[in-house]
Parts: structure tokens; sequence; C-alpha cells
């Protein structure tokens, strides 16, 4: 053995590998990029019930028969999970923001009372004036001249996960990335 470092390296053709949970992890995080940039789903994890996942999951999500759902998933799992929040109007947003101003006013000044009546203001105002969308997203990575995902009846036997989430008040989507040559790639996504 030589005293130069030896180097592994591996090359991978994603267009012709056989390892579908290493195409499907790059699925992903094309998918990642894409809701954040395009779709503007900024708050996207990947859907886990355990660790710091779950934590995050409990704390984001507000809606009780939302959570239960989640928590109760009986072994249905989805590919990311995301939440999007959203305005009824531009008054109400600028009253949020002024109200979440005059909160961290009386957080730094520690007066413990107008804290609190700022805190209960604030969440007042969230409740009427801000829309949480939460969605559960599948995501489908599939190489250039594949079978489309979302007419298979490979999809269709998820039709019942979908219709009980949509029944708690989630929007499913299905991300399409379809894997072309020279590092190039087509993202589709539909609500189902």
């Amino acid at each position: 053995m030589s005293n130069d470092r030896e180097r592994l390296a591996r090359v991978y053709d994603l267009s012709t590998t056989g390892d579908t949970s290493l195409v499907g992890d790059v699925g992903e995080l094309i998918a990642k990029h894409y809701l954040w940039g395009i779709v503007k789903i900024h708050f996207l994890h990947k859907f886990s019930l355990h660790g710091a996942e779950r934590k995050w999951i409990e704390r984001t999500i507000k809606d009780e028969e939302m959570l239960n759902y989640l928590m109760d998933s009986k072994g249905r799992r989805w590919d990311l999970i995301g939440v999007r929040h959203r305005y009824r109007s531009r008054y109400g947003r600028r009253k949020v923001e002024r109200a979440a101003a005059e909160l961290r006013s009386a957080i730094r000044k520690n007066d413990e009372q107008e804290r609190e009546a700022k805190e209960e203001e604030f969440r007042w105002l969230l409740k009427r004036f801000r829309i949480e969308e939460v969605f559960l997203i599948e995501v489908k990575t599939v190489r250039e001249n594949a079978i489309r995902h979302d007419l298979t009846p490979v999809a269709k036997h998820k039709i019942g996960n979908v219709e009980e989430a949509k029944s708690h008040g989630f929007k499913v989507l299905l991300v399409i990335i379809t894997l072309l040559s020279a590092w190039k790639f087509q993202c589709e996504c539909l609500e189902l």
C-alpha cells in the first residue's frame, strides 16, 4: 500500500441505476427546491413521526384534527409535509405584523402584563387573519421514458388515502420529477 491517499470514487448513472432509494432521495431534494421556489411552500420537512420531524409537526400544526390524523397515520407515509401561511387580506397582514412588533417591544421591556396582553392579541389576530394550508406531498421520480405515476394503477390504490387526508383538511400534492439527460429534469406538481 502506498503512502498516497487512496481515493474511493464511484460513478452513478441515475438514468440506469437500479438503486431506487438513491433516485427517490434525489427526487425529493429536487421537489423541496421546486416547492420552496415556485409553489412558495417555505416550511418543508421530510415526513417522519420520529425525532425532530415529529416535534416540528407537533409545534407547527395547530389544528387538532389534522394533528391527530398525522399521529395516527396507520402506516401511511408521505414523502414530505409542508405548511404555507397566507393572510385573508393586506389589512389583516398589516395588523398581524404590527401586533408582532408590539409584542417584541413588550418582551424587550420585560413588562409581564403588557407581554401577556400583546401575546393574547397576537394569537387572536393570527386566528382571525391567517390561513394555514398544510400539504401532504408524494414525490415520484421517473426516468424520461418511464410510465407516468399519476396515471397508473400504482397511484390509484392511494386514492383512499388521498380522500381521507383531504377530509381532514389537508391539501395533497403529487410532485413528479422526470430525470432527463445531461443534468436536466422536469418538475410537475398536481393537486390530487
